[in-house]
């Protein structure tokens, strides 16, 4: 059974785990920090965090903010969201869980008024993200460097 929550204290370190798997220490810390800044109420650029949680354990975590200004030239629509975050332990890859997560973020972004996502995503990760994305409906957009993709999605 799988479940959508807001993050509880009891969830960092799972989430820590799991950011650890996919980026550096300084993202991880970055990350950990802003999820307990929502926790605490202190979120900031509208910042929304969701943990995915496979028979009561913490197995992902996903987020959704504004975008930031260097992604806003990729959006087509007045009012786009972006994913900040979106991962799952590697041990449960492969179950569903990042396309029910994915669609979960898709659905908050509607609820929130936002018209399409936005989603910066490293070129480190063509091999599973990049694919990941095109697959539910993102298309490729363009490049923030040679390092960062930029991939999009209409909401309807």
């Amino acid at each position: 059974m799988t479940e959508i929550i807001k993050p509880l204290p009891a969830d960092l370190p799972a989430i820590k785990s799991i950011l650890s798997q996919w980026t550096e220490t300084s993202e991880v810390g970055k990350y950990l920090a802003r999820i307990e800044n929502e926790i605490n109420g202190t979120a900031e650029f509208n910042q929304h965090f969701w943990v995915i949680k496979l028979d009561h354990q913490t197995t992902g975590v996903g987020g959704l903010a504004d975008p930031l200004p260097k992604s806003l030239p990729f959006a087509t629509t007045s009012k786009p969201g972006e994913i900040k975050i979106l991962y799952l332990d590697n041990l449960n890859r492969g179950r569903g869980l990042g396309k029910e997560l994915l669609a979960f973020l898709e659905n908050e972004a509607k609820n929130f008024g936002y018209t399409e996502i936005l989603i910066r995503t490293a070129s480190r990760y063509q091999a599973t993200a990049w694919d990941f994305y095109q697959h539910q409906g993102y298309q490729l957009v363009g490049y923030l460097d040679t390092t960062m993709a930029v991939f999009k999605k209409t909401l309807k």
